[in-house]
């Protein structure tokens, strides 16, 4: 979504997490992946495989996500 949080940290489609706010995302739930989103305060850290890059770290700074 343009003027989203995500896209304008360039969070593409095909970009794959591995974590939040340093915490690896291999063996959560959906429902637990969210709740570390959601507990994340202001700024959002994502570790993220992106197809441009190998790995890459995202910050997102919320005006509002949810």
């Amino acid at each position: 979504m343009i003027d989203s949080p995500a896209y304008r940290s360039k969070l593409r489609v095909g970009d794959r997490v591995l974590a939040v706010n340093d915490v690896s995302i291999d063996d959560l739930s959906h429902d637990n992946i969210v709740a570390c989103i959601r507990k994340s305060g202001q700024t959002l850290r994502l570790l993220v495989n992106q197809l441009s890059r190998i790995k890459n770290t995202i910050f997102i700074f919320r005006r509002s996500l949810f």
